[in-house]
C-alpha cells in the first residue's frame, strides 16, 4: 500500500491538469455552470440555517413551556416551526433541481467532450483504423474521457459543500465558545486522512 507521502506526490502532479478540466466543463455550458455553483452554495448554507432555528425554536419552547398553554405560547413556536419547516421543504426542492442542473450540466459537457475527441479521431491518419489496438483505446477514451472532468466537479463541489457547511456551523458554535470550532474543525481530519489513504 503507498504511503501517504506518495499520494500527495501523486495528487500534486494531478493538480496540473485541474485548470484544463475545469475549462473543459466551463466552456460548453457556462450558464449551467454557474447555476451548479449557486446551488451548490446555497445547499451548503441550508443546514447551517436549519440548526440555528432549530436553535431558536428550542429556546421558544422553553419559553413558551413557562408561560404555560395559551395563545401568546402557541404563537412563540408557531414561526420557528413554519421557518423551519420552511426551510425543509426549500431544501428538498433545491435538492430536486439541483440533481436536475447536474445531469443537464453533465450531458452538455460529456456531448462537447465527445465532439472534441470525434474533431480529434477525424485527423487521423486511416491506417490507425486497421489497428485493433487504436479501436481499444479510441473506445476507452470514449467511455471515460467525458466522465473524468464531471467526476472531478462532483468532488470538488461536495467538498465546497461540505465546507460551507462547516464553516456555517463553525459560526452557529462560537458564541458558546472559540473551543468548540477548533474541535469541530478538527474532528473532520481522521475523516480527511482515511480519504486520503483510500
Amino acid at each position: 500500500m503507498p504511503d501517504m507521502k506518495t499520494k500527495l506526490r501523486e495528487f500534486q502532479s494531478l493538480l496540473v491538469y485541474l485548470p484544463r478540466a475545469l475549462q473543459l466543463v466551463w466552456l460548453p455550458a457556462p450558464k449551467w455552470t454557474i447555476a451548479w455553483g449557486l446551488m451548490l452554495i446555497i445547499l451548503g448554507v441550508l443546514p447551517a440555517i436549519s440548526i440555528a432555528l432549530t436553535r431558536l425554536l428550542v429556546d421558544r419552547v422553553v419559553v413558551a413551556i413557562e408561560m404555560g398553554a395559551n395563545w401568546q405560547s402557541f404563537q412563540l413556536i408557531l414561526y420557528p416551526s413554519a421557518y423551519m419547516g420552511g426551510i425543509f421543504i426549500f431544501t428538498q426542492l433545491l435538492n430536486g433541481s439541483f440533481n436536475w442542473i447536474d445531469q443537464a450540466h453533465s450531458m452538455v459537457v460529456q456531448d462537447y467532450i465527445r465532439s472534441l475527441i470525434h474533431q480529434k479521431t477525424s485527423t487521423v491518419d486511416m491506417g490507425c483504423y486497421d489497428s485493433p489496438a487504436f479501436h481499444n483505446q479510441l473506445r476507452q477514451v470514449l467511455e471515460d474521457a467525458s466522465d473524468c472532468p464531471l467526476l472531478l466537479m462532483d468532488d470538488l463541489g461536495s467538498l465546497l459543500r461540505n465546507r460551507i457547511t462547516l464553516i456555517g456551523m463553525a459560526a452557529i458554535l462560537l458564541p458558546y465558545g472559540l473551543w468548540l470550532p477548533i474541535i469541530l474543525l478538527l474532528s473532520t481530519l481522521p475523516v480527511l486522512g482515511v480519504s486520503l489513504r483510500h
